[in-house]
């Protein structure tokens, strides 16, 4: 057959298939087209965005300090009227991302006070709210596409599952920070906020969002004069739902206090707060100068032996300092180390404590493991060291530490008790961003700290005088942020905890509102398990928080000194139902959205759409 002469590869070669950069290129355009769509479009639903701002003002108001929770029913109707102004679900997205941007800095906008141990905290700021934003707009977007597309009935608690959903996601992975969702809204509303123990926090954010929906639904019902009997019913089941929620939450918490008043024991504790300057602590860690260094780390350990040394003998059956109360190098190594290099032990000085006042006293440090000639872990400095050179071999691994230092021990114990196990992103570690050579040492300059594992509660006895049975404190310990998570105190709970000790430095947030909500945070721990906190920081919020999730006790924010009284602890709590089965709810919620949407997407690509549902 005659032909041209050339061969199909020589015309590919000469531009007869289509140029794939070109298609590529194209795409791009075609998708940021989409995604921003026409001015005329944003003029015609500018009111979305002052509607998603408003939400987010009025979410502020149902978290602390304000907790005015039973406007946590209506703050996210402004919000859910946009579903009716954005036709557009991209439109909707981007309504979503005023409200998530808003609600983030709400949230997030402590960070900013870091500035002046990192300037770069502002460069972060922007992109932490922008994810934080980009969760709640892709919420709002896949509702405003799958409201039109399923009958009302299914949209309502669908609505809800795509909220709780997404915030089960949000509380999971490296980025994980569980604050500042729809459900902690309750939290001034005890009733409600321990109805988390049935299903985590999820529960309580469908509950929210289908309230919210259903009055959104109501009011354009009515505004229409279409479908008034209808959204009525769907408002009226969802009330009923958060009727029985507050129903086993009043229960739950009326038998956790009978527990207390029947077999509670009276634990006498004495939580320190230093009160020191941020400033100085981070210098006595990073500072170049040795002496300078060695200075202030022997001033702050002076000072914390005398604040405990004012505590009356027999007069506590547990001591909790703030997290890292010593900054000291290798404060976890042999004694004859630390004798050359700091002129004395810090562990035996608080074990003389210990004994002289009749009580354990919780501290924190840095914890090592060393690796010794043979690649094994050791705790031995001594045989971490490489003769030759002098210097630690390569891949000894840090962890922050918490030890028990008790009265009467025998030797001191230089593995940690508890080791941190959820590290703080960009504080801690720096999750993904860490394989770009220098970014962790240069640019955020922070340390590169291990995960601890999961382990058995620390047990303290208590002294004689409490009960003629022994009792034992089971010490369900976490550190700093670790408060904010659900799986750690699962965790503790089943294997026995029957008390939560938090050591916390907020001490970097100085000036902002961060102690505050670390601290409101931290309570929903107390909702879901049902078992009491003790909380020591150095500058704020340093408190007890009773086995209803009430504060009953605390100390003035920024001041020094010893928060002494009692917290109640069930000496074998019964464990509650999200303790029993976990975060379920939240995991089936997000799966549950994704499945449906599929699902609807799948119909919609196989059968044209005749007409959407009203």
């Amino acid at each position: 057959m005659k032909g041209s002469g050339k061969s199909p590869a020589m015309g590919r070669r000469q531009g007869v298939q289509p140029n794939r950069i070109r298609e590529a290129f194209s795409a791009v355009v075609l998708f940021f087209r989409w995604l921003f769509p026409p001015l005329q479009e944003w003029k015609a639903v500018w009111p979305a965005f002052l509607l998603a701002a408003l939400s987010a003002f009025l979410l502020r108001l149902t978290y602390h300090p304000f907790h005015l929770s039973p406007l946590i029913f209506v703050a996210l109707v402004p919000l859910f009227w946009c579903l009716r102004i954005c036709r557009n679900p991209v439109l909707a997205f981007w309504a979503g991302m005023v409200f998530g941007m808003i609600n983030g800095y709400h949230i997030l906008g402590w960070m900013t006070s870091v500035s002046r141990f990192n300037a770069f905290v502002y460069l972060g700021l922007l992109p932490a709210c922008a994810l934080w934003g980009v969760h709640r707009a892709l919420v709002l977007g896949v509702m405003a596409w799958m409201v039109r597309r399923v009958d009302a009935w299914i949209a309502l608690p669908l609505g809800g599952l795509i909220f709780a959903g997404m915030e089960y996601f949000q509380s999971v992975g490296a980025f994980a920070f569980p604050v500042g969702f729809v459900a902690h809204g309750f939290g001034g509303w005890t009733s409600f906020a321990v109805g988390t123990s049935l299903f985590g926090t999820g529960l309580l954010t469908l509950v929210a969002v289908m309230v919210n929906l259903g009055v959104m639904e109501s009011i354009a019902a009515f505004q229409k004069n279409f479908g008034k009997w209808e959204a009525l019913s769907r408002l009226a089941i969802s009330i009923l739902l958060a009727g029985l929620v507050w129903y086993y939450g009043s229960g739950q918490a009326n038998r956790i206090a009978a527990e207390l008043e029947e077999h509670g024991v009276d634990v006498r504790v004495a939580l320190v707060q230093t009160g020191i300057d941020q400033a100085i602590k981070f210098e006595s860690y990073t500072s170049p100068d040795d002496a300078r260094r060695f200075a202030l780390q022997n001033q702050m350990f002076a000072s914390l032996l005398e604040q405990i040394s004012t505590i009356e003998r027999g007069s506590v059956d547990l001591i909790v300092t703030p997290e890292s109360s010593l900054t000291h190098d290798f404060v976890d190594v042999e004694p004859h180390f630390q004798r050359q290099t700091i002129g004395y032990v810090p562990f035996e000085d608080l074990k003389e404590l210990a004994n002289d006042i009749e009580a354990p006293i919780v501290v924190g440090g840095i914890d090592y493991l060393f690796r010794n000639e043979d690649g094994e872990f050791t705790e031995l400095l001594a045989e971490g060291v490489e003769m030759g050179t002098g210097m630690l071999r390569p891949g000894y691994r840090v962890f922050g530490g918490l030890w028990v230092i008790r009265p009467g021990q025998q030797g001191i114990s230089y593995t940690a008790d508890y080791r941190k196990m959820q590290l703080m992103p960009f504080g801690e570690t720096v999750p993904y961003f860490d394989v770009i050579p220098g970014f962790r040492e240069n640019l955020v300059q922070i340390g590169n700290f291990d995960r601890g594992a999961p382990g058995p509660p620390i047990g303290v006895p208590l002294p004689a005088h409490v009960d003629d049975e022994e009792k034992v404190v089971r010490m369900g310990p976490s550190i700093c942020f670790e408060d904010l998570f659900p799986w750690i105190h699962r965790h503790h709970v089943r294997e026995g905890a029957n008390l939560f000790v938090n050591t916390t430095n907020d001490g970097w947030f100085d000036g902002s509102n961060a102690a505050e909500l670390h601290m409101s945070g931290a309570r929903w721990r107390v909702f879901e398990t049902g078992v009491p906190m003790v909380r020591a920081t150095n500058t704020g919020k340093t408190v007890i928080i009773d086995a209803l999730g009430r504060v009953t006790e605390i100390l003035p924010k920024e001041e020094p000194g010893i928060l002494e009284a009692t917290v109640r602890i069930i000496p074998d709590p019964a464990r509650t139902l999200f303790v029993r089965i976990g975060d379920w709810f939240g995991f089936l919620a997000f799966w549950i959205s994704v499945l449906v949407c599929f699902a609807v997407w799948r119909g919609e690509r196989r059968v044209p759409r005749v007409g959407a549902a009203p």
